[in-house]
């Protein structure tokens, strides 16, 4: 699927048969990708509890044009259809009652988790299923309400660098369960094999978590360096890589402080979402510096900078960067830096999520200016989570 509206919290994109076949008596928490019915929003996570015991205003995971959706009952004809809004306009459309494979009990925005089926939610859900799409903007300034409790999220003192990494590496290490559902490699991770690894090359995996990447490269001749934080990781990459046959270097390690030794490497590769965890722009532009000592001549690093979603006009992260910043220009360098977040884990049910720290780039000048800082260059993209960075002439 080249443009998911829903991808499963540490899986796959959502399909319509991987929906039909979301077994009964379990939670789904599924990430939403595409505008959605409101008050959902791109990035929330929604849960959903498989089955047809919707009621009206709920809002329900169904098949619509092809596609997984999520839209709200607005009527049930009694087992013939059902009418259901769909979209951020909120769109009516008539479907098949089988259309419907899932009830949406629970949304999670940032620190939030907003029970639908219970209270206010329920009340509101149902007031929106009796008025047309368009006057469901009040869900919005509902959600907007609850912030209120929690005006400064992120916080504007986000806590030293080794609090930081300590949080990730506690909060990885209790997401084994869910890095062990990926298994293959990614679309731009194939293209990378075919343009520019080579079979005998090594190739340094950073933040390799449970060896999904580190395996699949090993598989195709490279010889693999994988390093991760988290014990728990690294233990279960040794146990995939005896499974898969195949011989892969592996240890507890932070690449900052790597020793020369470990080098060279023909390449480095930061698995998506890695450099984005490293805490500060100083800490990551050293980072890049030490990967780049490491190389081979004419060797490349792989990073995939996260760029920022695009944010509200009176969203909470706008206001906490522009007092971060007011506050740095006056002397508080103790704030946390623009663009510093926290966002809560992907595991597989709520109780055991915990939050860790990530940098969402403003844009690729952005996160183009560390890389120069660093001596590098960036050559090529190959999608989001692969750009092709060489060092500098």
């Amino acid at each position: 699927m080249d443009d998911p509206s829903l991808i499963l919290v540490g899986g796959d994109p959502l399909n319509p048969a991987s929906a039909r076949a979301l077994p009964p008596g379990t939670v789904a928490r599924l990430m939403v990708y595409q505008p959605a019915i409101r008050p959902i929003e791109v990035g929330d996570i929604v849960e959903v509890t498989p089955g047809a015991d919707w009621r009206l205003g709920d809002v329900v995971l169904c098949i619509h044009a092809g596609r997984c959706a999520l839209g709200r009952v607005i009527r049930d004809d009694g087992g013939s259809s059902v009418e259901l809004q769909i979209g951020p306009g909120g769109g009516r459309h008539a479907l098949a009652p089988d259309a419907v494979v899932g009830v949406v009990t629970a949304l999670e925005q940032g620190d939030l988790i907003l029970d639908l089926r219970h209270g206010r939610w329920r009340a509101a859900g149902r007031l929106a299923a009796s008025v047309p799409g368009w006057l469901t903007s009040f869900l919005v300034a509902l959600s907007w309400l609850e912030r209120v409790r929690r005006p400064f999220f992120p916080p504007l003192f986000m806590g030293t660098e080794a609090r930081l990494l300590a949080g990730l590496t506690a909060a990885y290490d209790t997401e084994v369960e869910v890095t062990a559902r990926e298994t293959a490699l990614l679309a731009d991770e194939h293209v990378l094999l075919e343009r520019h690894l080579r079979p005998g090359q090594r190739l340094l995996d950073v933040g390799c978590g449970a060896g999904r990447e580190a395996v699949g490269f090993a598989r195709a001749g490279l010889s693999v360096v994988g390093i991760d934080l988290a014990p728990a990781m690294i233990a279960l990459a040794r146990e995939r890589a005896r499974a898969a046959g195949v011989t892969i270097e592996l240890a507890v390690a932070e690449p900052l402080t790597l020793p020369a030794s470990a080098g060279p490497f023909d390449a480095v590769y930061f698995s998506p979402g890695i450099y984005a965890h490293i805490p500060g722009r100083d800490r990551r532009v050293r980072t890049l510096r030490r990967m780049r000592e490491l190389l081979t001549p004419g060797g490349i690093i792989v990073v995939g900078p996260v760029l920022s979603p695009p944010l509200r006009l009176f969203s909470r992260a706008r206001l906490v960067d522009a007092l971060r910043r007011v506050g740095h220009r006056a002397g508080y360098q103790r704030l946390a830096e623009p663009g510093d977040r926290f966002y809560r884990g992907h595991a597989l049910t709520r109780g055991a999520t915990s939050y860790r720290y990530i940098h969402y780039f403003a844009g690729r000048d952005e996160a183009e200016a560390e890389m120069t800082d660093a001596g590098l260059l960036v050559a090529e993209r190959l999608g989001t989570t692969c750009w092709i960075v060489r060092a500098r002439a």
